[in-house]
C-alpha cells in the first residue's frame, strides 16, 4: 500500500497546512485529506506542486509500505478461497436431502 507522509514533511519543514494550500493553491481540505491520509489518490498535478512548494522528490511525499501490500495480498486470497454463499446453500440442501431420506427410512420401517 502506498503511504503519504504529507504530515512528516510538514512537520519537518515547521509549515501548516494553510501555508501549503496556499503556495501550492490546492483547497486546504484536500491537503488535510492528503496530510491525514484519507486521500485514496492524488492527482500528479498536486504531486507536483506539493514536490515544487516542499522542494522535495515524490519519493519524499510517497513511499510503498511492503508489509501493508503483503496483509491486503493475503486478505484477497483468504477471500478468493472462503465458501461462497451457494457453497452454504448446496451444504444445507445436501443435509436437508439427507436428514428427509433418514425420516422417511425411519417412517417406512416403523
Amino acid at each position: 500500500m502506498v503511504t503519504i507522509l504529507l504530515s512528516n514533511r510538514l512537520g519537518e519543514r515547521k509549515m501548516m497546512q494553510s501555508e501549503l494550500a496556499q503556495k501550492t493553491g490546492i483547497r486546504p481540505s484536500t491537503i488535510s485529506d492528503y496530510y491525514h491520509g484519507f486521500a485514496k489518490r492524488i492527482p500528479l498535478k498536486h504531486l507536483e506542486l506539493i514536490c515544487k512548494a516542499l522542494n522535495c522528490d515524490i519519493c519524499d511525499i510517497l513511499t510503498l509500505d511492503a508489509e501493508r501490500v503483503a496483509q491486503a495480498e493475503r486478505a484477497i486470497r483468504r477471500a478468493a478461497s472462503a465458501p461462497t454463499e451457494a457453497d452454504f446453500v448446496q451444504r444445507f440442501d445436501a443435509e436437508f436431502q439427507k436428514q428427509r431420506k433418514m425420516a422417511q427410512t425411519r417412517a417406512g420401517g416403523s
